[in-house]
């Protein structure tokens, strides 16, 4: 019989494996890498014809039968299917011993929704090859912070809740400490201005990689039990894990509504950290528990000027970041919302160009007082007195870049405008999550994304964006909108 040593970071097959299974093996852990065709080591072969890379990561060590112990269940599934034998021997170190037989409905000020509960029973369920380690998938607006700190609270051992960016470092330290209730002396805190670790530390952890091989300190601090990972689509990124490799953890929770980027090996990579999707709540279900508003999406086709000949870098910076008749279309769907007193947040994705075009031509026909232009340059001070002034209704409209893709919890956005182009599922998916926060008013969210087909890398784009939200089912209405009916064909003219 076959044994399979478990430790925290990796696990070993040990017994003899026929050349056959150890293939099996490697095809079920390994993905090909983004992109890998265009590598120098992919193109180049060797004098047998054999390519000197297969553009593949390769989790699997043939060497000594070793691989990531997130990705224990594939294994698993593999020698299953081989019908072989085994039996799986876990470290000391990988021990559970006061995982919870009840879970309360109670935290805080909190209650908690039954498929929280069952979230919280399937993470913590033995029925699974890894107890303890896995990924809940859900929404915004489903709750994710609180299912970490309700989690946190029931285990109570050493803990590092891993978030990136400032503001959901706050976020998600309130909360938890909400949760602990009396022993909020119990929740700690690191960030840029702050390094008060505790049993449960909330860390950014853009702060702490900054520091992770030149301060003694952030050793003990990695000294832990469970992570805990919020965003955790972010996880593959080498600061993420970096840290998540030098920690002592054994229990790994992931948190996204998007963990999956529909990238092979990142997907492969973050299921290898963090253990695989072990719960889903999707948004039809969150919109059936009444926990998020419901979404309309308005699709505005943009066809002309067409520009067939251009590679992607040109043609998003012509027929995007510099196309006047578009920075004036949206312009204008804007000042038909604002005059229905809407409350509007437009997102420009990464191109801060983009952002300030869209500023100008937007101030044109709305109050500028009524309007504001944050970004990365702004100061965090700014950056939250601009969107308080959002939910205040102080402003109508923000125009931002990517700052706003995650973090920002402004229930009142009830236009959202998609004007950057792109085709990342998860950035896609992410912003749509901006304006389900539920309405007090109880008002739908409606969202405008701008179908770009002037050009075929961009059209492209688009229609996986589309493809995106009819997958993940997250809209109760779709209308298809031309250009044209909104800002006459012989503005084109006009504008050249």
């Amino acid at each position: 019989m076959l044994k399979i040593k478990i430790t925290p970071k990796r696990s070993k097959i040990e017994g003899e494996l026929s050349r056959e299974v150890i293939d099996f093996i490697d095809e079920a852990t390994s993905a090909y890498v983004k992109n890998y065709q265009f590598s120098s080591l992919f193109r180049q072969k060797r004098k047998d014809g054999s390519r000197v890379w297969d553009g593949k990561m390769h989790l699997f060590s043939r060497a000594t039968n070793s691989f990531p112990t997130g990705i224990l269940d594939i294994v698993c599934e593999v020698l299953d299917k081989s019908k072989l034998a085994y039996q799986l021997i876990f470290d000391p170190s990988m021990g559970v011993t006061n995982i919870p037989c009840d879970i309360p409905d109670k935290h805080g000020p909190y209650t908690l929704y039954d498929y929280q509960k069952e979230a919280i029973s399937e993470f913590f369920s033995d029925k699974r090859v890894l107890p303890c380690r896995g990924i809940i998938r859900i929404g915004t607006g489903g709750g994710k912070t609180l299912l970490a700190a309700v989690i946190s609270k029931l285990l109570k051992v050493p803990t590092l809740v891993l978030v990136h960016g400032k503001k959901l470092v706050r976020q998600n330290y309130e909360t938890i400490r909400k949760v602990f209730d009396d022993e909020k002396d119990l929740v700690g805190l690191i960030d840029a201005d702050n390094w008060s670790p505790s049993l449960i530390t909330v860390s950014s952890v853009d702060t702490l990689f900054s520091r992770l091989k030149s301060d003694s300190e952030v050793e003990n601090i990695l000294d832990v039990q469970l992570i805990i990972a919020d965003e955790c689509h972010r996880a593959t990124s080498k600061s993420f894990a970096d840290i998540i490799k030098a920690s002592n953890a054994h229990m790994f929770l992931g948190l996204s509504g998007t963990p999956n980027k529909k990238e092979d090996d990142r997907d492969l990579l973050l299921h290898s950290l963090t253990g695989k999707i072990i719960y889903t709540v999707s948004i039809p279900e969150l919109k059936e528990k009444d926990t998020i508003s419901k979404a309309h999406l308005v699709c505005v086709s943009l066809s002309k000027p067409k520009i067939d000949n251009l590679e992607w870098p040109v043609a998003f910076e012509t027929c995007i970041v510099n196309n006047s008749y578009r920075h004036r279309l949206i312009a204008e769907l804007v000042r038909r919302r604002f005059e229905e007193d809407k409350t509007m947040l437009v997102l420009a994705g990464s191109s801060l160009a983009l952002a300030e075009n869209l500023y100008n031509a937007i101030c044109k026909v709305i109050p500028k007082r009524k309007a504001k232009l944050v970004n990365g340059l702004s100061k965090n001070a700014v950056v939250d007195k601009a969107f308080l002034n959002l939910q205040n209704k102080k402003l109508s409209v923000i125009i931002t870049t990517t700052i706003a893709d995650e973090g920002v919890d402004i229930p009142a956005v009830n236009g959202l405008f998609l004007v950057g182009g792109g085709a990342s599922f998860t950035r896609s998916i992410q912003r749509v999550g901006r304006t389900l926060r539920k309405k007090e008013d109880g008002s739908a969210a409606e969202i405008i994304d701008i179908m770009d087909t002037t050009n075929p890398y961009l059209k492209k784009h688009s229609l996986k964006r589309l493809s995106y939200y009819e997958e993940e089912q997250l809209f109760d209405s779709v209308v298809m909108i031309k250009a044209t009916d909104i800002y006459p064909e012989d503005t084109y003219a006009e504008e050249r």
